[in-house]
């Protein structure tokens, strides 16, 4: 089974925000294997014991989870209507630069193939559903 490693914004301002995010990766990632893929989402492993409002403890996540990526076949990037993170650009340069096939998904076709296939992910959806142009 092909993996796939899961970019999704994470980092946001506030508690309610970054809980949103979380959210939208697990939706995402549930998306991801679905579709018969193997998806690594380290984000929501890392963010689970880091906090990800401390610099530090996000940069050594991060760190954590681009070691993780080098063993995917694949990187699914979530487009989301804003400009990519800086996180998402990031895991996003270094798989091109190890020679990771990249793939960007628009977030309104997950979410759609969500809703027609995947009650539970759907739901998840919602409660990470961003409103309109919001960055984080």
């Amino acid at each position: 089974m092909t993996k796939v490693f899961i970019a999704s914004r994470i980092g946001a301002k506030t508690k309610k925000q970054f809980e949103k995010n979380l959210n939208r990766m697990r939706a995402f990632a549930r998306f991801a294997l679905k579709r018969g893929f193997h998806p690594i989402p380290t984000a929501l492993t890392y963010c689970s014991f880091m906090d990800d409002f401390s610099p530090e403890e996000r940069k050594l996540g991060q760190e954590f989870g681009r070691a993780d990526m080098l063993e995917c076949q694949q990187v699914w990037a979530l487009e989301d209507g804003v400009a990519f993170s800086d996180g998402v650009r990031g895991d996003m340069k270094m798989a091109r630069e190890s020679d990771i096939q990249v793939q960007i998904w628009n977030a309104d076709n997950v979410a759609n193939y969500l809703k027609e296939n995947d009650p539970y992910g759907y739901k998840l959806w919602l409660k990470g559903k961003q409103k309109g142009g919001e960055k984080t």
